[in-house]
């Protein structure tokens, strides 16, 4: 079942974060680039209280 997750919740957020993170670090890699904007992006951007 699919399941909204509430990024209004710090300890969600986090966890969604450091997901993004790692698979956007991986699709770097596989594109070869040396600058990638999502790598960029906040806990406070993804954050929303």
């Amino acid at each position: 079942m699919i399941e909204k997750l509430k990024n209004s919740d710090l300890k969600i957020a986090k966890k969604m974060h450091l997901v993004f993170q790692a698979s956007y670090k991986v699709e770097a890699k596989i594109l070869n680039a040396t600058n990638f904007p999502p790598l960029k992006r906040t806990l406070r951007k993804l954050y929303r209280k």
